[in-house]
């Protein structure tokens, strides 16, 4: 059977032109879902991606979406393409499974170059889907073309004719009141092939665009309708097939914004002849709806019960946090007064005692000084340790013993060590009075009151008397406080 061949140039004058009516085109579009619709395929459908969809759209689960449910697809920009692509060297079948990137890679090259070469803007791929992998993309170089306004001329043409290029004949084989639809049909080539109308195709199939895909049965005429190809399907086998020719690169023009992508997958609707199975299938797909929309509910249901025990949890949880706080703040409390009070007590008792030892003090300190004082005018003698003569550190040992019953020492520095060193501006009523250095002390006094005043054995030839540090100044003292 013979193959018709396409020979296709085109004017760079033409591309022009082409190009001066529509630039871009927008695909601004609010688009309701059908049945077996994925987000994926409607982004590839419209030349965006689900992110933007979901963006505009607010979607949370980009994996769920009803039937019916309508989304703004977002603003994109269609650019024209000039180049025209060459014939392939090699051509790869799509199998299941398969993503644009393996197939690149394994036949290394890169997405975008089979992109380019199979004139696809997405990534979506069709089982049995013919992808070049091997060839060159020529672009045809743009000329300015001319414009007129007003009658007269704005600039030259410069018309350059793209290369000729030889591509094999897409052939639609027309068999019986269906056709199942292969890698690179289109409906107006099936609806030419077949002797109906794009119209009559859409109708027929449940169809809302030109949409359709490979492994897709399409009905061609009404069940009553005589098939208007039974001559040609009689035909003897010699008879030439129906053959559409096809471009080699067919110019990118803009597309309405309802129009879906030719790689889109959307649900098979069911014929126009069959309208039990589609009561069938609306019914099931509506029960299919009943059944997520329940599910969805009991998942609500039982996420908001999980939320309300949670919380119900978390406010016991605190509850009981803020009842031992307030313990432990109570415990803590008590402790410190408690505390507190056992400290004011100890404070108290030891007040006491010193007010009682300083009362002893007194007393004793008194009984020191009125015995000392019995002594007035007893002579000094040299070594006198008796009231019939005294010097002056006989004087003061022989007064302790008396008063308290404890020896001081018999001399000066034995009565250094008697108690602790102290100023003599500190001293009080029973301590000494020094003269002279630490281990060499050579005269000592006993004090009487706490403003200086001492009684002592002063010298020979003198007698026991009392006097003041004014006039005569010792260097250190000794206080006598645990003697008394």
């Amino acid at each position: 059977m013979s193959k018709l061949k396409t020979m296709v140039g085109t004017s760079l004058a033409t591309t022009t032109a082409l190009l001066a009516f529509a630039q871009t085109a927008s695909a601004d579009e609010l688009y309701k879902v059908n049945a077996g619709d994925t987000l994926s395929a409607i982004a590839n459908s419209f030349g965006t991606s689900v992110d933007a969809i979901a963006k505009e759209n607010n979607i949370k689960d980009v994996n769920h979406i009803l039937v019916g449910q309508q989304f703004n697809i977002p603003t994109e920009t269609v650019k024209i393409d000039t180049q025209a692509s060459q014939a392939a060297d090699a051509v790869y079948h799509v199998q299941a499974g398969d993503t644009l990137n393996q197939i690149a890679a394994k036949f290394n090259t890169t997405a975008d170059a089979l992109r380019q070469l199979n004139q696809i803007s997405g990534d979506l791929i069709l089982v049995g889907q013919q992808l070049k992998v091997k060839g060159q993309v020529e672009a045809a170089q743009n000329t300015q073309a001319d414009q007129a306004e007003n009658g007269k001329v704005v600039a030259d043409t410069v018309a350059t004719e793209a290369p000729v290029v030889e591509k094999e004949a897409h052939v639609i084989t027309i068999n019986g009141n269906t056709y199942t639809v292969k890698a690179g049909d289109t409906l107006p080539a099936i609806a030419q092939a077949a002797g109906t109308s794009v119209e009559n195709l859409r109708a027929l199939n449940g169809l809302s665009s030109d949409f359709i895909y490979a492994g897709q049965v399409l009905v061609l005429y009404p069940e009553a309708e005589e098939d208007p190809v039974a001559a040609y399907q009689t035909a003897p086998e010699d008879a030439e097939e129906i053959v559409i020719a096809q471009p080699a690169k067919e110019e990118v023009v803009a597309q309405p914004a309802n129009q879906v992508a030719q790689e889109e997958v959307v649900a098979q609707p069911a014929s126009h002849n069959q309208e039990k199975a589609q009561t069938e299938a609306q019914v099931a797909e509506a029960k299919a709806q009943e059944e997520a929309q329940a599910a969805e509910a009991q998942r609500q249901q039982e996420a908001q019960a999980a939320e309300a025990q949670r919380q119900q949890e978390a406010q016991a949880a605190e509850a009981q946090r803020q009842q031992e706080a307030q313990a432990a703040e109570a415990q803590r409390q008590q402790e410190a007064q408690q505390a507190e009070a056992q400290r004011q007590q100890e404070a108290a008792q030891a007040q006491q005692q010193q007010q009682q030892q300083a009362q002893q003090n007194k007393q004793g300190n008194q009984n020191v000084v009125a015995t000392a004082r019995q002594y007035t005018g007893v002579p000094y003698v040299w070594g006198g340790k008796t009231p019939n003569g005294f010097d002056c550190s006989g004087f003061t040992n022989y007064v302790y013993r008396e008063a308290t019953g404890q020896d001081i020492g018999g001399w000066t520095v034995p009565q250094e060590s008697a108690g602790p060193t102290i100023a003599v501006s500190q001293a009080q009523a029973g301590d000494l009075y020094f003269w002279g250095n630490h281990g060499s002390s050579y005269h000592v006094a006993l004090a009487t009151d706490s403003q200086g005043g001492y009684i002592h054995a002063p010298a020979p030839g003198q007698t026991v008397t009392e006097s003041n540090v004014q006039y005569f100044a010792p260097h250190f003292a000794v206080s006598m406080q645990a003697y008394q």
